[in-house]
């Protein structure tokens, strides 16, 4: 069925518009039409086609051929993230929550498809929108394991670090070490690159490996050592030792008087043994 353009609603919220795909878009329906009809709810809500539509109202088009999707408020957001992940540039995290939402969605509606197993039929919602995993990556250009990564970045970074990774536009194979560590970790690593001080994950571990470096060794002060290993400079009663002569013809040495004089340090504890 077709809808006047401006009766159709699109949420502020939505994914801004790329200008020149919608040139782009303009000159190809221009030359064959519009080949895919934009998708919108029964209230005339827009839920997947933005570009189309901005194309068609570019074109001086008054009209557009809509497709209603009737359904839940799932089968919606179901349309609309196939639509982002398929048509839109986003950053790999980006794309790894749009998959693991869409993942929850088709959990709760019973449509979860497997590899392999095809699409359901009975319970296919309308309009073609149920796809696999494999689908999603076929038509973003990408592999199913680069699809599965993003999944890992968006499940495993912690808000800190996803932030970090986005702002500092650190690559994707250094992002998903950081995945692999531990929540605290993740933080330190984050906010080393946040602010500055690390160019890379590489950099950020020096850095912390220097800190705690120099925390152990404050950390060590604090200590009370009950043995001390130590070799003094005592005659041993000035004893000549066969070879090599009594201890004071090779370095001065010092009395039991003396060496018990010496300062003992704060760091050893009262009853430590020599």
């Amino acid at each position: 069925m077709n809808l006047k353009i401006n009766d159709i609603a699109v949420a502020d919220d939505r994914r801004r518009i790329d200008e020149t795909k919608v040139r782009e878009l303009a000159e190809s329906i221009q030359k064959v039409g519009l080949l895919n009809p934009i998708t919108v709810t029964p209230e005339k809500k827009l839920i997947a086609g933005e570009h189309r539509l901005e194309a068609c109202r570019l074109l001086g088009w008054t009209e557009i051929e809509t497709h209603v999707l009737k359904g839940d408020e799932l089968l919606q957001q179901l349309a609309e993230i196939d639509e982002n992940l398929v048509r839109n540039e986003l950053d790999p995290i980006s794309v790894g929550e749009l998959a693991i939402r869409r993942d929850e969605i088709l959990e709760m509606l019973g449509l979860r498809a497997k590899v392999g197993q095809g699409r359901p039929k009975k319970n296919s919602p309308p309009g073609g929108v149920l796809k696999t995993t494999e689908d999603i990556a076929n038509e973003a250009g990408i592999g199913r394991s680069t699809l599965q990564e993003n999944k890992q970045l968006a499940r495993d970074l912690v808000p800190e670090a996803k932030e970090a990774v986005r702002t500092a536009e650190v690559p994707k194979k250094d992002a998903l070490k950081i995945a692999r560590m531990e929540p605290e970790r993740q933080k330190a690593v984050a906010e080393k690159l946040a602010s500055g001080q690390a160019k890379s994950v590489v950099d950020a571990n020096r850095l912390l490996a220097k800190e705690n470096i120099h925390e152990t060794e404050t950390l060590a002060t604090d200590v009370k050592y009950r043995i001390v290993y130590a070799d003094p400079p005592w005659s041993y009663g000035n004893k000549l030792v066969d070879g090599y002569g009594a201890a004071e013809n090779h370095y001065p040495t010092m009395s039991i008087d003396e060496l018990c004089g010496m300062p003992v340090p704060e760091t050893l504890d009262e009853n430590a043994v020599l």
